[in-house]
């Protein structure tokens, strides 16, 4: 029975001793653990950026996420590859440093609907857009082919001449000395 005492006493102090006071029970909402007081602010995620489009729609989004929302606008915003790199630098500056091969990779997967989960399963054929000499933004595959260079002629081939036949070795003489080795019989 004494037994049975001390492990009920036991675990009323041990209850007693996590349940938050009254005074303190009056600041929380029940079943919450009041904050520390000394609790910093989390910093927010490099891969998180809130984006307002031109429209004045606001969004929160993931890298890829964003990528391919500015993919798939891009019929109407027609963005050179530089100018995407410029947008994605200036919505996540501490992500990545951003290249134009960046945007090659992720239009080719958002192109083959593997690039993030909102547009995944889905195919898409967004090209890139570049200036052209007028000033338009056009596709890529629209500009002018560069006229192909003229072939030159191969040279004339050459009359082969006949390989001289391997000269044939004498059998080394007794005692003759090879390599620093000397022939033994």
């Amino acid at each position: 029975m004494a037994k049975i005492k001390r492990v009920v006493a036991a675990t009323a102090k041990a209850v007693a001793a996590t349940t938050p006071s009254k005074a303190t029970a009056a600041k929380t909402a029940p079943g919450l653990v009041p904050a520390k007081k000394d609790a910093a602010p989390k910093p927010p995620s490099k891969y998180v950026a809130d984006y307002t489009d031109p429209s004045g729609v606001a969004h929160r989004f993931h890298v890829a996420e964003f990528q391919d929302f500015v993919f798939a606008n891009q019929a109407t915003a027609k963005l050179t590859d530089d100018e995407l790199v410029a947008l994605w630098k200036k919505t996540f500056p501490n992500a990545l440093d951003y290249r134009v091969h960046h945007v090659l990779g992720a239009r080719r997967d958002f192109n083959a609907g593997r690039h993030s989960k909102a547009y995944a399963g889905r195919t898409f054929s967004v090209p890139a857009y570049v200036i052209d000499a007028k000033g338009q933004r056009i596709p890529s595959s629209e500009l002018p082919k560069a006229a192909p260079k003229t072939a030159t002629p191969a040279p004339a081939a050459k009359a082969q001449t006949p390989t001289p036949a391997p000269k044939v070795l004498a059998p080394k003489a007794k005692g003759q000395v090879i390599g620093g080795h000397r022939i033994a019989a």
